[in-house]
C-alpha cells in the first residue's frame, strides 16, 4: 500500500510467485522480488526474471538480509538488496531511486542525454579514475550497483570501455 501511493504514477503489478511474473508480456523497469515465495524461491529465480527482462533493474526484498543471502542475491544478478526492516520511507526512497537508475535516452537526436542523479554521481568518480570498487565505497553501494550503473552508461553513451565512455560524456558535456 505505501509503495503504491509512494509511486502513485507508476503502473504496478503485484504476483505471488517468480512463475506467475514470468508469465506477464510487458518489460518493466524494476522488479521488487521477495526470496520467500511459493513455488519456486526468490533466489532461485532471479536469473530466469534476469534473463526474461535483461534491463529491469531487479532490487530484493527480504526479511533475510545475512551476509550470505544479500552475497547470493547480488551474486546471481539482482541489482540491488532492501532490507523488510527498514523503515517504510526509507525502502521507497530507495525503490524511487532504484526507479531513477534507468538513463532516459533522447527522443530526438538534438536532445541531450539525461543521468539520474545517482548516475552523474557515477560518472564523476569514474573520470577520476576510481574503479568499481572504490566508487561502490565513495557512495556505500555495492561493487555490483556500480557494475550495473557503468555497464548502463556505457550504453547509453554508445562506449565499449570506460575511456571511451569518459571521452564521450566530455563531449556531449555530461562532466562538470
Amino acid at each position: 500500500m505505501i509503495i503504491q501511493n509512494g509511486l502513485s504514477d507508476s503502473s504496478i503489478h503485484e504476483m505471488d510467485s517468480v512463475e506467475a511474473a514470468l508469465q506477464k508480456d510487458e518489460q518493466p523497469d524494476l522488479v521488487l522480488l521477495d526470496i520467500f515465495l511459493a513455488g519456486m524461491d526468490g533466489l532461485s529465480g532471479i536469473a530466469l526474471i534476469k534473463d526474461r527482462w535483461p534491463q529491469a533493474n531487479l532490487t530484493v526484498v527480504s526479511s533475510d538480509a545475512s551476509g550470505d543471502t544479500v552475497k547470493r542475491a547480488l551474486d546471481t544478478g539482482a541489482n540491488a538488496f532492501l532490507s523488510k526492516a527498514q523503515s517504510p520511507s526509507h525502502m521507497l526512497d530507495a525503490i524511487k531511486e532504484a526507479l531513477s537508475c534507468h538513463l532516459h535516452l533522447p527522443q530526438a537526436s538534438g536532445e541531450s542525454l539525461a543521468l539520474s542523479d545517482r548516475q552523474q554521481q557515477v560518472l564523476d568518480l569514474l573520470v577520476q579514475g576510481m574503479s568499481n570498487r572504490m566508487i561502490g565505497q565513495r557512495l556505500f553501494l555495492s561493487e555490483h550497483t556500480i557494475r550495473w550503473h557503468v555497464q548502463g552508461l556505457l550504453e547509453a553513451l554508445g562506449a565499449s570501455s570506460r575511456t571511451e565512455a569518459v571521452f564521450l560524456a566530455r563531449r556531449k558535456g555530461l562532466i562538470k
